[in-house]
């Protein structure tokens, strides 16, 4: 029998590196390249990105009003200029008085203006486009009917007395030119026919990007409205990157892969809140069993609200997952679970599990409607555990890191007694690779593909040592 140095005598040193960067090279492509040779045909819809003057309309007045700033280390961009440059004199009217005041007494905030802005017919109008019996979905329920003819009508007046048609009028060529580029960067990382791939097909839906130079930082908003053409799915982004010029920027490709997830997010709700609505009331419990141990942004964010928020955002974050790791790639995915472990989704794994089974059973399960029960099912045996998992997602780094120190200490004290010798045998090589990975190897799976710290690697390293 050979042994493992005569084996490896056969190649020359300098083509076994070759052979192996080669390979190397190959297993980072095949993992990280987006899943292009399976995907489905493009279905005829599209995702139409504007600058909404309704939209616009309303920030402006909102801003007016001493709101939307983003801090004294904001830069001012070229557009808050010209909005400042054009409207300032109108701070005093009375729209933006009453928007003032609704914030101030009755919390109508930015992203409640904006839920009134897309249920209007345009800016001229403003007209509503739906009855207000049944409520709107997405109008949210601090409007009331009086307070929707007030504020309609204050701001009418002020979109006449500022001439807020001749602004956009202006502005337009700065409006083309923020959109070429959001587009651009979309047109890569958005593909719209995964969202009837995943959820099931809905005909006559409709996906619009309304982008809100204005909106800065102060968050992305999903609303959707039903109308006599089907569905029109909507999502206002700010812009949070300026170039040297004050003007947005997006980035396009892998770097923008967080800019396309947020939209494949916010476009998502508009599929998975009405899907989850009928089994709220079966979900309030088992939900409610796992608010007391909500840790880190999911407990800051969801840890006091109705429990449909909770699992509203979890389903759309594992859908963004599982959209990352079809259209971009297994480490795309990886890394997007790894943002959701990190703010304290420690359930997302399972629920990605349950999500993968959903997508192997789609000859039981046509659309996602059909598999609600599951999940239903899902979070009930989830929260009857949550008690240890929580414990174990807590306690699973610091558990790491003691491993760790105590086996850096194993490896450091030995060899100060009994110096290792440089390895230069084949076995010599497998135990110094089998140490490297012990150390590496945790440390990768936690960072960067987001598993819990691999505890078997470090025995089996001792072991080797």
């Amino acid at each position: 029998m050979k042994s493992i140095t005569s084996c490896g005598a056969a190649w020359p040193a300098r083509r076994r590196t070759s052979l192996s960067l080669i390979l190397f090279v190959a297993m980072v492509v095949a993992i990280g390249a987006p899943g292009s040779a399976a995907e489905p045909a493009r279905s005829p819809a599209s995702l139409q990105v504007s600058i909404d003057p309704r939209v616009e309309l309303f920030a402006i007045i909102y801003r007016l009003g001493g709101y939307l700033y983003h801090g004294e280390d904001h830069a001012a961009s070229h557009y808050e200029t010209e909005v400042q440059s054009h409207f300032g004199r109108y701070r005093e009217h009375s729209a933006v008085a009453l928007a003032t005041r609704l914030k101030e007494d009755g919390n109508v905030d930015y992203g409640v203006q904006l839920s009134l802005a897309v249920h209007v017919d345009d800016a001229a109008n403003l007209q509503l486009r739906v009855p207000l019996d049944p409520w709107p979905e997405t109008l949210h329920e601090r409007w009331t009917p009086e307070l929707i003819d007030e504020f309609l009508a204050q701001a009418r007046d002020f979109a006449t007395q500022s001439d807020f048609a001749g602004f956009v009028e202006k502005q337009g060529p700065f409006y083309a030119e923020t959109v070429a580029r959001a587009e651009r960067a979309l047109e890569a990382g958005v593909h719209v026919d995964w969202f009837d791939s995943f959820f099931g097909p809905q005909a006559g839906r409709e996906f619009r990007v309304f982008i809100s130079p204005l909106g800065g930082l102060h968050g992305w908003y999903a609303f959707w409205l039903s109308t006599e053409q089907g569905l029109e799915a909507m999502s206002v982004i700010g812009c949070r990157r300026l170039d040297d010029q004050g003007k947005p920027v997006f980035h396009q490709g892998a770097r923008g892969l967080s800019f396309a997830s947020g939209i494949v997010h916010e476009l998502s709700h508009s599929y998975v809140n009405p899907t989850s609505d009928p089994y709220l009331d079966q979900l309030e419990e088992p939900v409610n069993r796992m608010k007391p141990f909500l840790v880190g942004y999911f407990a800051k964010a969801y840890g006091q609200e109705h429990h449909s928020a909770l699992v509203r955002e979890s389903l759309v974050r594992a859908a963004v997952i599982r959209y990352l790791h079809e259209r971009w790639g297994f480490l795309a995915g990886r890394r997007a679970l790894v943002r959701e472990l990190k703010m304290g989704a420690f359930w997302m794994p399972e629920l990605l599990e349950t999500l993968e089974q959903y997508e192997a059973q789609r000859d039981r399960h046509p659309d996602f409607q059909s598999y609600m029960p599951e999940v239903v099912e899902f979070f009930e045996v989830y929260s009857s555990r949550i008690r240890a998992k929580a414990a174990v997602a807590s306690a699973s780094l610091p558990l790491y890191v003691l491993v760790f120190v105590v086996y850096l200490i194993a490896v450091w004290l030995p060899s100060r007694r009994w110096p290792t010798p440089m390895p230069r045998t084949g076995w010599d090589r497998v135990v110094t690779f089998g140490l490297l990975y012990a150390v590496v190897g945790p440390v990768f799976e936690f960072v960067a593909l987001g598993n819990r710290p691999g505890l078997p690697s470090l025995i089996a390293g001792a072991v080797l040592l």
